[in-house]
């Protein structure tokens, strides 16, 4: 759910919304837009009963859960049949200077892992867990705003899921390298563009 920005737009559109995170902070701040209707949870182990709800969305999360596989099974064990799994993953940005030092970083850190980003990959391991894909969606190009020092600064915070688990010979040779590269850039705030990839799963 994290601060509960979309669960909030769906709510503008007539539709009732519980959420679930596993970092209390992220939940502190979705409880200000949402009031209670947000739980500590882990998603692999969700405290709802079978067939709780008519529909389930994930934004920017799948890729960094452990398990995939056990968030699958409990999110279909609590979705109605003909349910909807929506699942959000951020696209890379669209070229531009500060993707150029970000992306070959990425890409080489994620080598050989690459399914975790993967929409089609999950939709081919969602399949075990009782869902049929319905289809992958490219969302239109949508403007947000970095700044090459604070992406920087939170590179070094291991902010990015792709830094959790780095190793020493890693981090020296492709992340102190790119932080210092985007630290050369300045401290200018930049309109930087990126496409959502949303696949979009139904329970059986």
């Amino acid at each position: 759910m994290g601060t509960g920005v979309v669960a909030k737009a769906l709510r503008k559109r007539g539709r009732e919304v519980l959420g679930i995170d596993l970092s209390p902070a992220m939940l502190r701040r979705a409880h200000q837009r949402l009031g209670p209707r947000v739980t500590v949870a882990d998603a692999a182990s969700l405290p709802f009963p079978d067939r709780a709800f008519a529909d389930a969305f994930a934004v920017w999360v799948m890729h960094a859960v452990a398990d995939r596989a056990a968030v699958l099974h409990e999110v279909a064990r609590v979705l109605r049949p003909g349910g909807r799994f929506v699942v959000c993953n951020s696209g890379a940005p669209e070229p531009d200077e500060m993707q150029r030092i970000v992306g070959p970083m990425l890409a080489a850190l994620e080598r050989g892992n690459e399914e975790r980003n993967d929409p089609e990959a999950l939709a081919t391991l969602a399949e075990a867990s009782g869902f049929t894909s319905l289809g992958i969606g490219l969302g239109a190009p949508a403007p947000f705003t970095e700044d090459p020092v604070e992406v920087a600064d939170a590179m070094a915070r291991r902010s990015f899921s792709a830094l959790w688990s780095v190793t020493d010979e890693q981090w020296r040779e492709l992340v102190e390298p790119a932080m210092a590269a985007l630290r050369a850039l300045g401290r200018c705030p930049r309109t930087r563009l990126r496409r959502e990839r949303v696949l979009v799963l139904e329970r059986r």
